[in-house]
C-alpha cells in the first residue's frame, strides 16, 4: 500500500514539456497535462512569421523566443516549463549503424556506450570537432553486436535551438529525432486500425512515416525542399510523385516479407504548410478516399481548453513533442 501511494505521488509530480515545432514560415506550440486517465490539452498556439522573423534570410532565435515567452505568459504556464524541439532525418541529423568487434564491446562494458560513440565513432569521423557533435542512440545492442547512432554533423541547428531557449529563459530538455516523436504520438494516442502513412506538409520539407496496423514504424523519409516559394501546383506535383514512390516501396517491402496481397494504406495529412487546406484537398481529390486530414487531438481531452480548435493539422508535430515527460 505504501509503495502504491509513493508511486502515485511520483507520477503526479511528473510534468510534460512545451512542444515547439517550426518551419521557415510558421510555428506551433502545445502544452498538455498528463494524468492517470490520459492526456488533456492545456494550451496551444500557431503563428505565421512576419518579416521581423528573419535575419540574413535565416530565422531569428530572438523572434521565436518572444513567441514562446508570450505563449507561456498568456496561458499562465509554470515558470519552470521546459522546451522540446524536433530534428529531422537527413536534414538536421543522420543515422548510421555501427557493428562492434570484441575490442569495442570490451570498451563499452567498461566505459559505456556514450563514451565509445564519442571517442571511437565520432572522433574517427570528425577528428577536428568531434566533441561538439550532438548525438543520440538506441539504447541497446542487437544480437549481431550492432547499434544505431543518430548524430548532427552540422551543429548550426542545435546552436539555434539552444539560442531560442536562452533568449526565452527556458531550458531545452529535448531536441529529438522526428521518428522518436512520431512513434510516441502513434503509441500514446493514435488509433491505428490499418496500415497508415503520416504525411507531413511543410514549407521546407515533406515527411513520410509508414506504420503497420499494429503501430510499428516500418519506413520513414524526409525530403528537403530548397525552393520555399514553389507554387501550390508544383508543390502538389512534388508531394504526389514522392507519395506514389513511397507507397510503392511500402508495397514491395510488404510483399517480399509477407508474400501476400497488400491493401493500400490510409494516408493522414498534417503539417504547417501555409496553404495547407487547398493543397490537402487537391491531394485528397487526386489520391482518393484513403487520404484524410488528421485530427491529432481526437483522443485527448480538449474540453478544459477549447473544443473548437481551428487548423488542428498544424499541431501533430508539437503535440508529439509535448507528450514527452520532463527528464
Amino acid at each position: 500500500m505504501i509503495s502504491y501511494f509513493l508511486e502515485k505521488r511520483r507520477q503526479k509530480k511528473k510534468s510534460t514539456i512545451i512542444g515547439v515545432e517550426f518551419d521557415t514560415k510558421s510555428i506551433s506550440l502545445v502544452k498538455v497535462i498528463k494524468s492517470f486517465s490520459g492526456y488533456s490539452l492545456d494550451s496551444y498556439h500557431t503563428e505565421v512569421f512576419t518579416e521581423d522573423a528573419f535575419v540574413d534570410n535565416d530565422i531569428n532565435p530572438v523572434f521565436l523566443s518572444k513567441i514562446i515567452k508570450s505563449f507561456i505568459v498568456k496561458n499562465k504556464l509554470s515558470k519552470k516549463a521546459k522546451l522540446g524541439f524536433m530534428a529531422y532525418t537527413d536534414i538536421d541529423f543522420y543515422k548510421e549503424s555501427y557493428k562492434c568487434d570484441k575490442k569495442s564491446i570490451m570498451f563499452i562494458s567498461e566505459s559505456g556506450l556514450s563514451e565509445f560513440i564519442r571517442e571511437f565513432f565520432l572522433k574517427k569521423k570528425f577528428p577536428n570537432n568531434y566533441k561538439k557533435i550532438p548525438f543520440t542512440y538506441v539504447n541497446n545492442i542487437k544480437e549481431d553486436n550492432s547499434f544505431e547512432i543518430y548524430f548532427m554533423q552540422n551543429s548550426k541547428y542545435i546552436d539555434k535551438i539552444q539560442s531560442i531557449g536562452k533568449y526565452a529563459n527556458k531550458d531545452v530538455v529535448s531536441c529529438e529525432p522526428d521518428t522518436y516523436s512520431v512513434i510516441r504520438f502513434v503509441e500514446s494516442i493514435f488509433n491505428n486500425e490499418n496500415k497508415s502513412v503520416l504525411l507531413g506538409l511543410y514549407a521546407d520539407k515533406i515527411c513520410f512515416y509508414s506504420f503497420s496496423k499494429e503501430g510499428k514504424l516500418e519506413k520513414h523519409e524526409v525530403i528537403k525542399l530548397f525552393d520555399h516559394s514553389n507554387s501550390a501546383a508544383n508543390y502538389i506535383d512534388e508531394v504526389l510523385l514522392d507519395l506514389d514512390r513511397f507507397v510503392e516501396m511500402m508495397s514491395l517491402d510488404s510483399m517480399s516479407s509477407l508474400g501476400e496481397d497488400v491493401n493500400p494504406p490510409t494516408i493522414y495529412l498534417y503539417g504547417l504548410k501555409l496553404d495547407f487546406d487547398d493543397i490537402a484537398q487537391n491531394i485528397i481529390k487526386l489520391y482518393g478516399d484513403n487520404c484524410i486530414i488528421i485530427d491529432p487531438f481526437e483522443n485527448i481531452d480538449t474540453k478544459s481548453c477549447d473544443d473548437n480548435i481551428n487548423e488542428k493539422y498544424k499541431y501533430l508535430g508539437s503535440l508529439s513533442l509535448a507528450l514527452r515527460e520532463e527528464l
